[in-house]
């Protein structure tokens, strides 16, 4: 028996929160119990019911499944307008940005005269190399 708070806990959108449920209820045989909408979802209860219940239990589960999506393209947007808000507002996301250091500045200069690789480099500087070729980009767009 598995319990879950809503359906859209199964997957991230309509076809994986379908197929995990038939998944775990067809294929393992182990019941779902969605808390949220205990009296339509309790997959025992399309058991019981043969042929009919199988059906009823697609139409159902396509019928929540894709209300779920809506729902979760709804917080989506809900969240990059509260994003977009707060930026135009001047908050910053993320950690602050650490200056440009002499060591980067050397190590940068060493990458681009081919004395080391740019592994090298960011190695050396400690960072990924992700954050080194952004920094990469930050330094060029300040001297160019």
């Amino acid at each position: 028996m598995l319990y879950i708070d809503a359906l859209d806990r199964l997957g991230r959108n309509y076809d994986g929160i379908i197929s995990e449920w038939k998944y775990i209820t067809r294929e393992i045989g182990a019941d779902i119990v969605v808390i949220e909408n205990e009296l339509l979802f309790d997959s025992r209860k399309f058991k019981s019911m043969d042929d009919k219940g199988k059906l009823l239990e697609d139409q159902f589960l396509s019928m929540l499944a894709y209300v779920a999506k809506q729902e979760r393209k709804k917080n989506k947007q809900r969240q990059k307008e509260g994003i977009d808000v707060a930026m135009d507002a001047g908050i910053q996301f993320g950690g602050p940005k650490k200056e440009l250091s002499a060591a980067f500045i050397e190590q940068y200069k060493a990458w681009k005269s081919e004395e080391i690789t740019a592994t090298a480099a960011y190695k050396a500087l400690g960072m990924s190399d992700n954050t080194f070729y952004r920094r990469v980009k930050e330094f060029e767009l300040i001297n160019s």
